[in-house]
């Protein structure tokens, strides 16, 4: 009987065993598992923080090339205002002159018409 019972003692330690060791290769195999999935998961962070990082770079230049423009379209929309004006002023000096030739040119005719001709003589 005793020899009955080691054997069977014998064959429940090798079966509590066997379970053992394969709960032993499952657990490292679910290591392993969670490890390689963990290394991915690092890559896939690492090229998120990369392509948010570069996105962000991008946005910041886009921003600045925004401002260059709203200052260049504001010096040009003030160039613009100050030659409407120098404009202004021109087509004011030009009415001026010609309202000023005209006014001669009515009186250099009066003038002419006035005055008698006179021939000259040799």
């Amino acid at each position: 009987m005793k020899a009955r019972v080691s054997y069977e003692l014998t064959e429940h330690l090798l079966v509590f065993m066997m379970f053992f060791l394969c709960s032993v290769y499952c657990v490292l195999y679910v290591s392993e598992c969670v490890t390689f999935a963990l290394l991915q998961l690092s890559r896939q962070f690492e090229e998120c923080r990369r392509e948010k990082d570069s996105m962000v770079l991008r946005y910041a230049q886009a921003e600045k090339k925004n401002l260059e423009l709203e200052q260049r379209c504001e010096r040009l929309e003030q160039q613009l205002m100050k030659q409407g004006r120098e404009r202004d002023v021109a087509v004011t000096r030009w009415q001026a002159v010609k309202a000023e030739n005209s006014h001669a040119t009515q009186c250099l005719e009066a003038r002419v018409c006035t005055t008698k001709f006179r021939p000259m003589t040799a």
